[in-house]
């Protein structure tokens, strides 16, 4: 399930997975109850009109995550305004009660089941928030771009979206050819039907096409290309191979007439997007697999590889490489230095979520005592939940950062293994206090993004020591016997959410994205950290032989690893050679002259 980036579409995705009585009641809950005192409007009677409704489903659209965290406030301030009775406040507290505690299951609010402790006025401690004071809410989601957050448009996302039987079908058999036939890896095949979800919403609620007429030939339509000799004769029964040659010249100008179509509409969208490079080129690459699956029955694979008789197909490759050329060289829409920070202030962020994990008590306004608060522990879960954020961020940090698919994946006994190297080969042992076994990252081909070109992988994960006598793998080992029992998973993932199943893929990066955002105000994602250690290399003036070992871990090129992931600022990179100019310099002024 990917995470949902507002509240009108969590409201969607908890429809998907209850009854309808229950979504009967959280509606009524949030729309009647909650969204009044968030617009400052009233619905229309006594009940709501089918007006209200709508309007209160698209004010949701512009509701964060953050702000739904609130809504049990919010909620008591409209029963106050509407006079509600005993009964009914009790009814719909429940039902939205129960929204919100699924929501946090989900790890989509991922502060949100602590308390709020309180600095002693005698005692000179660091304290932390856990949750959100009642009626204010840290900020969590930033937009860095500048530009509007769209209101939710994907098909689906919007409640009263109906996907049809012959669509349905449609998009379960382009699953399967995307599997079998483009031997797409699960990731990038969930990021070709996502864009494609959004795709087709765009298509109905902008284009006008009603739901019951989408399909995929909507957003590419397919001309017959393939003709037979044997359905051109002539009167006396003969082949006719100009007919023949005329009907394939007529059928594959009308292809490219339709690919044409298909482009235009493409760059419609592309401007309604209004994106990143890297986001067209997935939109494209998402329209040319559905090109593939709906022409694979007409091309002619013995002659053509890669599709390269379908028009449309080529016009897409064409689309693509001419996108590229043309913003070859622009600069990045979020400079480099409002989405990452220094290594040296990451591992400040690190140390912070240790020394959280590493409390064991909290502390509560109380006005009855003498200093105004109170010491009471932590709840073990609450604990656990704090010892898996360190170890979210530690992972990426005590080994050259892999990317998040590593993490959020994170298998015991499989990609996360424990023993030791004899001979070449490993040796797994049960003993986890054994001296002479470490933790390895063990990747085959299958589980990462470049497994094709680079193979099997192994990685040692660093023990490392921190100031206070503890180690990395002392966290890994608490967690594993005293906390992740705990949540009750029944999966050999490392990583749980708070009802036990396995991590989300998006949650990693929001739990990232959130604590940096919280404590250094930047919103760092997994990603910039791969590109905040590269930098930090080329700073620091690391080997050859560094820079290519760093490369293999990280499973990229020395190009990628130079052209993509090292942003040393130009300053800092010809720095050397002015101070080199300097010192020539001063040396000359030095010298005394042979002639005074």
């Amino acid at each position: 399930m990917l995470m949902p980036t507002n509240a009108a579409e969590a409201l969607c995705a908890y429809q998907l997975q209850t009854k309808p009585s229950e979504f009967a009641g959280v509606k009524t809950a949030l729309l009647r109850f909650v969204v009044p005192a968030w617009n400052g409007t009233d619905p229309s009677g006594c009940k709501m009109t089918a007006q209200d409704r709508q309007t209160a489903l698209r004010f949701l659209a512009d509701v964060s995550l953050v702000q739904l965290q609130n809504a049990l406030d919010t909620q008591l301030t409209v029963f106050e305004r509407l006079d509600v009775g005993k009964h009914s406040r009790a009814v719909y507290r429940s039902y939205l009660k129960r929204f919100l505690e699924w929501c946090r299951e989900q790890d989509w609010m991922p502060d949100a089941s602590f308390s709020d402790p309180v600095q002693p006025a005698s005692e000179t401690i660091s304290v932390h928030q856990f949750k959100h004071p009642n009626g204010k809410g840290l900020k969590v989601r930033s937009k860095v771009t500048g530009r509007q957050q769209k209101a939710a448009y994907a098909l689906g996302a919007v409640l009263g979206d109906i996907i049809s039987p012959k669509l349905q079908q449609q998009l379960d058999a382009f699953d399967q050819f995307a599997q079998a036939q483009l031997k797409l890896r699960p990731y990038p095949l969930q990021i070709s039907k996502t864009l494609l979800l959004q795709c087709l919403g765009w298509l109905h609620r902008y284009e006008g096409v009603p739901l019951n007429e989408l399909c995929l030939e909507t957003l590419v339509t397919v001309v017959p290309l393939k003709q037979r000799l044997a359905d051109f004769t002539h009167t006396s029964g003969e082949p006719d191979p100009l007919a023949y040659a005329a009907a394939k010249a007529m059928a594959m100008e009308s292809a490219e007439q339709e690919g044409r179509k298909t482009i235009k509409l493409i760059e419609r969208y592309l401007n309604f997007v209004d994106g990143a490079l890297g986001t067209y080129v997935e939109i494209i690459k998402t329209v040319t697999r559905v090109a593939k699956f709906l022409y694979d029955s007409q091309t002619n694979a013995i002659l053509y590889d890669y599709y390269e008789d379908i028009p449309v197909i080529q016009q897409l490759r064409q689309l693509a490489a001419d996108l590229k050329r043309a913003r070859q060289g622009e600069p990045a829409q979020v400079p480099y230095e409002r989405k990452s920070v220094a290594w040296e202030q990451a591992l400040t962020v690190l140390f912070e979520l240790k020394r959280l994990a590493d409390l064991d008590v909290r502390y509560a306004k109380d006005a009855s005592k003498q200093d105004g608060y109170r010491v009471q522990p932590r709840r073990a879960k609450g604990i656990g939940m704090s010892y898996q954020q360190f170890l979210s961020l530690g992972f990426f940090m005590v080994i050259p950062p892999d990317r998040s698919r590593t993490f959020y994946e994170l298998e015991l006994d499989r990609t996360l293994r424990w023993g030791y190297f004899q001979d070449g080969l490993f040796v797994a042992i049960e003993d986890r206090e054994d001296p002479s076994a470490a933790w390895y990252i063990h990747l085959q081909a299958e589980d990462y993004k470049t497994g094709a070109a680079h193979g099997e992988y192994w990685g040692k994960v660093l023990n490392a020591e921190f100031a206070d006598g503890t180690c990395f793998y002392d966290y890994i080992q608490r967690w594993l016997t005293e906390f992740r029992p705990l949540f009750q998973p029944e999966h050999p993932f490392f990583f749980v959410q708070r009802n036990g199943k396995p991590l989300l893929k998006n949650a990693l990066y929001a739990r990232l994205r959130y604590f940096f955002q919280k404590l250094v105000a930047v919103p760092v994602t997994p990603k910039e950290l791969r590109r905040m250690y590269v930098t930090q290399l080329y700073a620091e003036g690391a080997s050859e032989a560094e820079k290519e070992a760093a490369a293999c871990a990280m499973h990229h090129s020395r190009k990628m690893q130079a052209s993509v992931y090292n942003q040393l600022d130009q300053i800092r990179m010809t720095a050397p050679i002015y101070t080199f100019n300097e010192q020539a310099f001063s040396d000359f002024l030095k010298q005394k002259p042979d002639d005074a």
